[in-house]
């Protein structure tokens, strides 16, 4: 976290929980104005003093940087899969390319397997990988 969610912005305690609420919910936000009873108004002003905007974009960093382990748990899941397109995102977001020339062709199973034993090591029967590419 840093110091603006740390310190609660200098928010009082009803602008940080609709901050939460409005980051962490899947309501919409008038929903979620509705349920703090906050007027338009009173939120226009909240959001033109400043505080309140930083401190809300401070908490979306937050569960957006908690969330990526998870991301790459779940990538990772995919890519021992051996799913063509978990492989290829894997291969974006770390910058390599699949095959050694550069070409663009799908690899084969036999090709797949190799390629995921590189990345991640070879992998037991026994919590191994499930058959079949996406």
């Amino acid at each position: 976290m840093d110091e603006v969610t740390e310190n609660g912005g200098g928010l009082a305690a009803k602008q940080r929980d609709v901050a939460y609420a409005m980051v962490h919910s899947q309501k919409p936000m008038d929903e979620v104005l509705e349920q703090f009873g906050v007027s338009g108004e009173e939120f226009t002003g909240w959001v033109l003093d400043g505080r309140f905007t930083e401190y809300a974009a401070s908490l979306a960093r937050g569960f957006a940087e908690a969330d990526i382990p998870y991301a790459w748990k779940v990538l990772r899941r995919m890519v021992h899969a051996e799913s063509v397109s978990a492989i290829r995102l894997y291969f974006d977001l770390v910058g390599k390319k699949p095959a050694a020339n550069g070409a663009e062709r799908p690899a084969g199973a036999a090709e797949l397997t190799e390629l995921r034993e590189s990345i991640f090591g070879t992998v037991g029967t026994a919590g191994g990988a499930a058959d079949g590419a996406s």
